[in-house]
């Protein structure tokens, strides 16, 4: 399968025509529903990378359109993005500042994934940068919160789709971190403008960050006002979970936990696209068995008997959220490791899946048996060093050796183009 060059990329509910109302008016949501599962699962499944491609084009294409709006509206470099977006560029609904650096972390993670460094370089790095700069702009300096010293905030945020227009919202200070430490790192991969990467870590590191409220919530707002009934189908200020990594129970346990309290009382029911995105957010928690109940009431409730996303008239973010739930469920490198059965059910305590990738170039088949790695056959593209997450001892096939870097923690060297016998146990020839 191939995809078609100089297409425009696949819309959230139906193709762009000139005959009929379009729903939606057949743009590109970017509060949440361009990103949700559309993109996800392009790079977690094999050899459907090239898919991707549209986006990046798009992207790259409506730079010079959204710069000129955002420097009209806000008189501030790069550029920002609207709810909707279309293929031109223009945008419509209110402005949603957070979303261009959530569009921009597909760009990156896209690279994490392939180690195309002309992709990084041509099409990646130059909207990164952009955002860099729109974010050194705007961001302001306030007091603290906790009533130390000062901290920097996005102003006049809003967290989709619901709430104030206030200072410090979640979901922006989430989306700037992330921004700013993709951008730092491309920099440092590249090799250049090391003034600006040193900037955005200086940045990045005095963001107001994610807070716990009253009843051990992960906040949704810089003020503690969520509430424990709030049932709303946005997860806004949980994307440091997922697609972000800010914040994962392997390195910042206690805001994991909070954001289990938010996801809790968030509750289990809601429309496709959103039930798909809480299947990516548990298995991210390392809660199989609650990603499996979801996986289990989406095809109960949230499919039409054709299968696609039951969100009238349909959503495809909700098919594809689904696949991407499934391979995270399976398989995590989001942390700079690769962690095999990280949210595995109870439901499945024996199985494989074949063809699921992981960021640094490789391409794994996984197989199991009563809830422990039996096996996985790693291809290796780049040539990378192989780093697992692994709580029981394991081997390489052949003459490689597999050396302890810290808790938890094994690697070993690979080459390009080379497969590799992983094994659970001692070592085999």
């Amino acid at each position: 399968m191939k995809a078609a060059p100089n297409r425009w990329r696949l819309r959230k509910a139906g193709r762009l025509d000139r005959y009929t109302a379009n729903l939606f008016a057949a743009s590109y949501a970017t509060a949440l529903l361009l990103v949700v599962g559309l993109f996800w699962v392009l790079d977690l499944a094999s050899h459907l990378g090239e898919f991707f491609e549209p986006f990046s084009d798009w992207l790259h294409s409506i730079q010079a359109v959204r710069r000129e709006e955002t420097r009209e509206h806000f008189d501030k470099r790069g550029f920002a993005m609207r709810v909707e977006n279309g293929i031109f560029g223009g945008g419509s609904y209110r402005w949603s500042i957070g979303d261009a650096s959530w569009l921009a972390n597909n760009l990156w993670d896209h690279y994490r994934f392939s180690l195309d460094e002309d992709y990084l370089k041509g099409r990646a790095y130059p909207v990164l940068k952009d955002l860099f700069m729109f974010w050194e702009d705007h961001l302001i300096e306030i007091p603290s919160p906790d009533g130390e010293g000062t901290v920097l905030v996005s102003p006049d945020g809003w967290s989709p789709e619901h709430g104030p227009t206030e200072d410090g919202v979640s979901f922006e200070q989430q989306l700037a971190w992330d921004l700013l430490s993709n951008f730092a790192e491309a920099a440092e991969i590249l090799g250049i403008d090391a003034d600006e990467r040193a900037r955005a870590i200086a940045m990045r590191d005095r963001l107001l960050g994610p807070r716990v409220g009253k009843w051990g919530q992960l906040q949704e707002w810089m003020i503690d006002r969520d509430d424990p009934e709030n049932r709303h189908r946005h997860l806004s200020h949980l994307i440091a979970v997922h697609p972000g990594r800010q914040i994962s129970p392997l390195t910042t346990p206690e805001l994991a936990e909070a954001a289990r309290v938010s996801m809790n009382a968030r509750g289990d029911g809601a429309t496709g696209w959103s039930k798909a995105w809480k299947i990516n957010m548990w298995a991210r928690l390392h809660d199989g068995d609650r990603a499996y109940k979801l996986l289990a009431e989406m095809l109960r409730g949230n499919v039409y008997d054709n299968l696609l996303c039951a969100h009238p008239p349909f959503q495809i973010d909700g098919n594809f959220g689904y696949a991407a739930g499934v391979c995270e469920m399976l398989v995590q490198s989001h942390m700079d490791h690769i962690h095999l059965l990280p949210a595995l059910p109870e439901a499945w305590p024996d199985g494989h899946v074949r063809g699921v990738r992981a960021r640094g170039g490789f391409e794994l088949d996984v197989n199991w048996k009563d809830g422990r790695l039996r096996r996985a056959t790693i291809v290796s593209g780049e040539g990378r060093d192989f780093v697992l997450r692994t709580d029981v001892p394991v081997s390489v096939v052949g003459d490689v050796e597999v050396g302890e870097i810290g808790p938890g923690l094994v690697r070993f060297p690979t080459e390009p183009g080379r497969v590799y016998s992983l094994v659970s146990g001692p070592a085999q020839q």
